[in-house]
């Protein structure tokens, strides 16, 4: 399977990445630390997955950035899986 070009054999998968930005109760912009394949990415909130869409909990807004469509608190955490794209 390709993937952007790129041979399966080559993909590099990420796991449980926490994501970098302010856990304020204000912030709702957060990066990963690698630009990734939005196709692959799977957020999760408190351990929880959350889902991509306008309508529903985060969208991707760069190339390593997403949104989210509510403000994570201080003791919340946010993780990431996905494929570097």
């Amino acid at each position: 399977m390709l993937l952007k070009g790129r041979p399966a054999a080559a993909r590099i998968e990420k796991f449980g990445i926490a994501l970098q930005g302010s856990l304020d109760g204000a912030n709702t912009i957060f990066t990963t630390p690698d630009v990734f394949d939005p196709d692959t990415l799977r957020v999760y909130y408190n351990g929880v997955r959350i889902y991509a869409g306008a309508t529903n909990d985060f969208t991707v807004t760069g190339a390593s950035q997403l949104t989210t469509l509510f403000t994570p608190k201080a003791g919340d955490r946010l993780a990431a899986d996905y494929v570097i794209g």
